[in-house]
């Protein structure tokens, strides 16, 4: 065994001094770190300075200074009423006064009038969306010269009254107020469409007999011949019985090829007879297709365009559609049977049927009654039934005679509808055009379309509307009350404003809501504190931004009670005054100075929290 020497004393001694070392740090460091100050909530606010010791709140906001932070305050205003049940969490105001019955008192409800829950202010100007007259453009003054519900600086017409806002050439300008309501160039006392632009001022039926002013682009029958636009085959060119003779859909009248022979009609020999040879047999510039000299069967029709040239037929009726008129056609119905030996020789029947063996196929059998019209062609063949019509002409070939054909199935023939594509039984015609109400764009001829015309039967080409309800003043059979308030013109405080209550504050016979001075106290109502209160000095005691006479809350809140004398029994101070008349010498005076200091020290401190509780509202 080793034996121990001084050494090996002294190296122990130091090895157990270090462990020693270390244990006292161990057990000493929470000491040290505890000797910190005490932060509860661990906001980085000491406890000793902290407003909300226990809930953390950095900033220490203290909207009514009462040393309580907003954090853990149950009264942020400090108006004595918990914020629960508050409806001004962080503006003064004992009476809760709340009009409009949304959860908002008035004194920080930024539409005080009108219930928005959300006090969604776009435009940030202090007024709730809800009854801003420009939400989107701010305007704390709320100024409407010509009290039509959009504000100045957002209406298109600040002094004409237009509560449509209607710009149709979106220039800025409302068309009541715009000299060139489609910005096309002419001013719209000489503009023949003044909502439509058309520079060039086209107007094709100008010079006809039965022409209008109306120019082309808001003419919906520009060539005045009694067919709507939309379903003319020639817009410009007037050209009433519609005639195609080609079947292009371009109108005779504007067709350059009436007859598609691919010769335009100046050099064409036969304009509406396809004649693509020209040819010209007895050379008197007439086309055979077309001369009337070659006309052998004396019928009306040029031989050359005769389906029967050695047969009259003037209506060259052709029941098979092949190149021969019935005339002289030896199977006019086209079914392989010559007319000779058919039991119906218009209407088709290969197999001949003849129940009654009357020798009448039973597709065409003439017994009493199928010849309803007396017109000697049989129902069954009678392309006009009902309506006599012995040369069953059919113009459009849809089948159906001309002398019976409805387009629109309301009883009357297209031949004398006045709207033969619109159903109407009763031919209305208001403006006398010729065209009935039922298909005419503009039935009052006023140059507006029906569509968007205030007044759609009675001619108004300034579309006036004063009470904005969308029918125009020409029509508006209650036009004696123009803001439909149920309170005619003559007796109403506001006749272009509705106010059903006649609510006129100052007795100066103008309504409160189109009175811009509603106390008639010389501040217009935009800047006055007390719009309802006469006061024309403004007074306001509290700073507040409402009036001493209308300020419900003015004053409120007195020297408190004890030295100050009891709250709300005397002014703010004054109970201290008051002691020192008492008995009691100067000792009682003493004390009195004392209170009234204390008081008066108070109700600053109270109205500069209120100040800038209101700053930050307003904000």
């Amino acid at each position: 065994m080793k034996r121990t020497t001084r050494t090996d004393v002294w190296r122990w001694a130091a090895v157990l001094a270090g462990a020693l070392s270390l244990m006292l740090v161990v057990v000493l460091a929470p000491s040290v770190v505890y000797a910190q100050p005490s932060d509860s909530d661990f906001d980085g606010i000491p406890d000793s300075i902290d407003n909300c010791v226990f809930v953390a709140n950095i900033d220490q906001q203290d909207n009514d200074d009462d040393g309580d932070g907003d954090f853990c305050d149950a009264d942020d205003d400090g108006d004595g009423r918990s914020d629960d049940v508050d409806n001004c969490h962080f503006v003064y105001n004992l009476d809760q006064q709340n009009r409009d019955g949304d959860e908002w008192g008035d004194v920080c409800d930024n539409c005080p009038l009108v219930s928005n829950s959300d006090q969604q202010d776009s435009d940030r100007d202090g007024h709730g969306d809800a009854c801003d007259n420009c939400s989107f453009i701010s305007n704390s003054a709320q100024q409407d010269s010509d009290h039509d519900g959009s504000g100045n600086v957002c209406d298109n017409c600040p002094v004409i009254v237009n509560p449509d806002q209607i710009d149709r050439d979106d220039d800025g300008n409302g068309d009541v107020c715009d000299n060139d309501d489609d910005n096309d160039g002419v001013d719209d006392t000489e503009d023949n469409c003044p909502v439509v632009p058309n520079p060039d001022q086209g107007n094709a039926d100008e010079s006809l007999t039965d022409g209008d002013s109306l120019g082309d682009a808001c003419d919906d029958d520009d060539d005045a011949d009694g067919v709507p636009d939309v379903d003319d085959n020639c817009r410009l060119a007037s050209n009433m019985s519609q005639s195609d003779t080609d079947g292009d859909s371009l109108g005779d009248a504007c067709d350059d090829d009436d007859d598609a022979d691919g010769v335009p009609d100046v050099d064409d020999n036969c304009r509406l007879a396809s004649n693509m040879s020209q040819s010209d047999t007895d050379g008197d510039s007439l086309g055979d297709a077309c001369d009337l000299s070659s006309d052998r069967d004396t019928d009306g029709v040029a031989d050359g365009a005769d389906n029967c040239p050695s047969v009259p037929n003037l209506f060259q009726q052709n029941a098979d559609g092949d190149a021969l008129g019935d005339a002289c056609d030896e199977d006019d119905d086209g079914d392989d049977l010559p007319d000779d030996a058919d039991n119906c020789p218009f209407i088709a029947n290969e197999d001949q049927a003849d129940a009654d063996t009357d020798g009448h196929g039973d597709a065409c059998d003439p017994d009493p009654g199928l010849d309803g019209d007396g017109d000697g062609v049989i129902d069954p063949a009678d392309n006009c039934p009902r309506v006599p019509n012995p040369d069953q002409t059919d113009a459009d070939r849809d089948g159906v005679g001309n002398a019976c054909d409805d387009g629109d199935g309301d009883g009357i023939s297209d031949a004398a509808d006045n709207c033969a594509s619109a159903p109407n039984a009763d031919q209305a015609d208001t403006d006398g055009d010729g065209l009935g109400d039922a298909c005419d764009d503009d039935t009052d001829n006023d140059g507006f379309p029906d569509a968007s015309d205030t007044c759609a039967l009675v001619a108004n080409a300034d579309q006036a509307d004063t009470d904005g309800d969308g029918l125009g003043d020409a029509c508006d059979g209650d036009d004696t009350d123009d803001d439909d308030d149920g309170i005619a013109d003559v007796d109403d405080n506001c006749p272009l404003a509705a106010n059903p209550d006649q609510a006129d504050g100052d007795g100066d016979d103008t309504g409160d809501t189109c009175d811009d001075d509603a106390d008639n106290d010389s501040i217009a109502d935009v800047d006055d504190n007390c719009p309802l209160a006469a006061n024309p000095d403004q007074a306001d005691g509290d700073n507040d931004g409402t009036g001493d006479t209308c300020d419900d809350t003015a004053g409120a809140g007195g020297g408190g009670s004890g030295a100050g004398g009891a709250a709300g029994s005397t002014p703010e101070g004054a109970t201290g005054v008051a002691c020192a008349l008492e008995p009691g010498g100067a000792r009682g005076a003493a004390f009195a100075l004392t209170a009234s200091l204390l008081g008066v020290a108070s109700l600053h401190a109270r109205r500069r929290s209120r100040r800038s509780t209101v700053a930050l509202h307003r904000q």
